[in-house]
């Protein structure tokens, strides 16, 4: 008598319950793949955004490093000789000092720019190497914006200030010895400022 073989239930369900707990298995895998990708990507987005924390501190940091050196750098003397009405006293050589009026300023830029006519006086130079000098860190501060050094927010205090109070009214004068006596970076920087926008 031959006995047939078969395969009972129990086989069977034995190799459905492996196949059910290795997909389980495939699953979980892929589920904590997915929970490990999610972790590392927020961890990856805090380090980042940690950086760039980091960075706009450093870049604040500098900025007030360069605008203080400014403010202590004689060509910061262009901006204070148009500050008080009754002038201030400056040492234009030595042993030699005068009072600068703020209407003499505006005078000894057109002097410079002119081809013919006066010889400018010793005050008038003195004016603009105070000018030159602070044209020149003007190029220096729009260089460092531009280079990401700094941000232009950082820096536009206090010459925002400055344009709107008492560079507006000079502007075109301004802008004509910018562009005889000086880099194009500084015009640049004050074109970017939005007190210089809104000046006439």
């Amino acid at each position: 008598m031959l006995m047939a073989w078969t395969t009972g239930p129990s086989k069977r369900n034995t190799v459905a319950d492996a196949s059910k707990l290795e997909s389980i298995w495939r699953y979980a895998t892929i589920v904590s793949a997915l929970v490990a990708a999610v972790v590392g990507i927020e961890q990856y987005r805090r380090g980042v955004s940690q950086s760039v924390r980091e960075l706009e501190w450093r870049q604040a940091e500098m900025a007030r490093t360069l605008i203080n050196a400014m403010i202590n750098d004689e060509g910061w003397q262009a901006l204070t000789m148009l500050d008080w009405e009754e002038g201030r006293n400056y040492e234009i050589a030595p042993g030699t000092r005068v009072r600068i009026l703020p209407r003499e300023v505006p005078e000894a830029l057109e002097a410079s720019l002119r081809t013919k006519g006066r010889q400018r006086t010793e005050t008038q130079r003195f004016i603009t190497d105070r000018f030159d000098r602070f044209l020149f860190l003007v190029s220096q501060l729009q260089t460092a914006v531009r280079s990401g050094l700094v941000r232009k927010d950082d820096v536009k205090f206090p010459l925002n200030w400055y344009i709107e109070k008492r560079l507006c009214g000079h502007k075109k004068l301004l802008l004509e010895y910018i562009a005889e006596n000086s880099a194009a970076e500084s015009r640049q920087f004050f074109e970017s400022l939005d007190a210089w926008q809104r000046c006439p």
